[in-house]
């Protein structure tokens, strides 16, 4: 709320009846503060109803913290809606222990961080991952911590832990847990009777065992790794995560396993705390907004140039959207007579091939007087496919090259089209009927910001936080995966080669839709690229009906967000309700962005759309202390 009230907005807290007394203590004490009436509202709603309130209240932003399955359900109420939708999930907490540890201050940690999630419903609970050579060891020691942690009900203050869960606990409740082989359980004497979910320790669980999806219940889990290589794969797959606590003295190996952990913050040697100064979020299952920092703020910011502004939600039947065929369809070799030098076979663009259409079929492009100036390749599911396929093989070495390395590439696509200038600038006049003078302006623009965007690689990649124990918080910038874009109709090539060159630049790879009515410019640019170093698979493009495409796109669990520019508010709804399934995160169409000025596609609000922020707390010690 800090945030909201920082940057000028008014909030209004939705919060559950059940727990709404401290939202309503802190709204009397920004009251009895001097804080003007209006700008701080609380409302108790239940959960299921929140959604559609949302959706009549025409929000500019929403923000939700809290369960993933409200997250879900709000997102999917809000598309049409145009608003700003961001979200954070505090799922269970994971910690690692590697050889060479300090394993007494491991153990302390690891009660700590249990001690503290008991009781948060979704996030209660820790999964821990020890390596194998430790593990005896280890689960000796946090035995001997565990059984000393007193439990009480939530408003005892003495107690270690708390016993509420407010969640349903499946697939085994905490009696059943206790009974299992090896259950540790904490001290629960004198509110037995009153406690509904006991918190139990289970020293060494199977990576497969049921018991690890067992959401809301306060577990304290222990399974074994041999690898450091194989704590990354276990720690990716446990549900809900959002954090890891790391132990290791070994500071190389910290930083490496941080980068590879599919998470919002990571811990070195400490339990989990937050700080205002370091932003984190977007990363894997903790959703897709950001939470603390620069980034924190600009949530809730807009620029100054956009008018685009929330609405009510239309009720839409979204059964039919993108299942449109084209009635005539027409075969690649069939060119009309009158096509003047525009003999060429066009074809899709992937993998770093030119390849033709998977339904072998074409449609005709007309320029602005009507008449047919060539035909595009219309691709189909599973081109869609195959494209993702391509960027998912090459986005592990794109997203983990050197900034000077993608800089060179992009340097190198700049100057290549900037050799071909005046022959990009004649096709354009030819595809859009445009003047030669508008022409010359929008292919110089086109190399202007692929310059620009090679120089952002250098730029922006993190940022150092002081934190408010000793030591400090890394912010590293990550990349989000494979972006799906849909380009402009107003302005086909200038947002073509805006948006690609954006996503490379923050080490994205992309799979692109080019302009439904002008997609001759884009498939042009693939010349450009295919003789400019960039690596198969990091661009590709796809042209053909838009709606089957963006569908397609939208629901396609292995891209990590879509970008939507296209000029169908119907497709930008169904991008976000779409998105609500798998989490991906989305960025709309904006009608007040003006593709040829410089300030509207660039930036900071810019380059964040194509970057996740991941926080590392690196402690130091009190060697100095006295």
């Amino acid at each position: 709320m800090v945030e909201v009230l920082a940057t000028g907005c008014a909030a209004v807290l939705l919060v559950r009846p059940e727990f709404c007394l401290s939202a309503l203590a802190f709204a009397e004490v920004l009251a009895s503060m001097g804080l003007p009436g209006g700008l701080f509202n609380v409302l108790p709603v239940p959960e299921n109803a929140v959604g559609e309130l949302l959706r009549g209240a025409a929000a500019d932003a929403v923000f939700v913290v809290g369960r993933a399955r409200t997250g879900f359900l709000v997102r999917q109420a809000l598309a049409g809606c145009r608003s700003s939708f961001s979200s954070f999930h505090a799922g269970r907490q994971v910690a690692v222990v590697l050889e060479g540890a300090d394993l007494h201050s491991a153990a302390c940690g690891v009660s700590e961080a249990f001690a503290r999630s008991c009781g948060k419903g979704e996030a209660s609970g820790l999964h821990v991952f020890v390596q194998e050579s430790v593990h005896g060891t280890f689960s000796t020691l946090l035995t001997e911590r565990f059984s000393r942690l007193r439990a009480g009900l939530p408003n005892d203050k003495t107690a270690d832990l708390s016993c509420f869960s407010p969640l349903p606990c499946e697939p085994y409740s905490g009696a059943d847990i206790g009974k299992m082989p090896g259950a540790v359980t904490a001290n629960v004497s004198g509110i037995a009777a009153n406690c509904p979910t006991v918190p139990v320790l289970l020293p060494d669980v199977a990576p497969s065992s049921a018991v690890v999806d067992a959401v809301g219940l306060p577990l304290l889990l222990v399974t074994r790794f041999r690898t450091p290589k194989e704590a990354v794969s276990l720690v990716n797959c446990v549900r809900g995560r959002t954090g890891v606590c790391l132990w290791t003295e070994n500071l190389a190996c910290a930083l490496e396993l941080a980068t590879q952990f599919r998470v919002a913050s990571v811990f070195v040697n400490m339990p989990p705390t937050l700080n205002p100064a370091a932003e984190f979020g977007g990363v894997g299952v903790s959703g897709v907004g950001r939470v603390g920092g620069r980034q924190g703020l600009l949530t809730f910011l807009k620029p100054a140039w956009s008018t685009e502004g929330p609405i009510v939600g239309p009720e839409l039947d979204w059964s039919h959207f993108g299942s449109e065929t084209r009635p005539g369809r027409v075969l690649p070799a069939a060119y009309p007579a009158g096509a003047q030098g525009e003999d060429e076979t066009f074809e899709l663009f992937y993998a770093g091939q030119r390849k033709k259409p998977e339904s072998n079929t074409s449609y005709p492009v007309h320029n602005s007087e009507g008449r047919v100036i060539g035909f595009a390749p219309e691709a189909s599911r599973k081109d869609v496919r195959n494209a993702v396929e391509a960027a998912m093989a090459g986005f592990k070495s794109w997203s983990t090259r050197e900034a000077p390395s993608r800089a060179r590439v992009l340097y190198r696509v700049a100057e290549n089209l900037s050799l071909r200038a005046k022959e990009f600038a004649s096709r354009l006049g030819t595809l859009e009927g445009l003047p030669a003078d508008e022409c010359d302006v929008a292919v110089s623009t086109c190399i202007r910001r692929l310059f620009y965007w090679a120089a952002t690689c250098y730029k922006d990649v993190g940022s150092v936080r002081s934190s408010t124990s000793s030591g400090g918080v890394l912010s590293i910038k990550e990349p989000l995966g494979v972006i799906g874009v849909v380009c402009s109709d107003s302005a086909p090539l200038l947002s073509f080669v805006t948006l690609v060159a954006a996503a490379l630049a923050t080490g994205n790879t992309v799979v692109a839709v080019a302009s439904q009515s002008s997609p001759l410019s884009a498939l042009h640019m693939c010349e450009v690229f295919s003789v400019s170093d960039v690596p198969a698979g990091v661009v590709n493009v796809l042209s053909g009906l838009e709606e089957p495409l963006v569908r397609t796109l939208a629901e396609h669990h292995d891209l990590a967000a879509v970008w939507y520019h296209g000029e169908s508010d119907l497709a930008a709804a169904f991008v976000e309700r779409a998105a609500a399934h798998s989490g991906k995160a989305t960025w709309l169409r904006d009608a007040s962005r003006d593709w040829e000025v410089d300030d509207h596609c660039s930036g900071r609000l810019f380059a964040a759309q194509g970057t996740t922020t991941k926080a590392v707390w690196l402690p130091s010690g009190q060697s100095f202390a006295n």
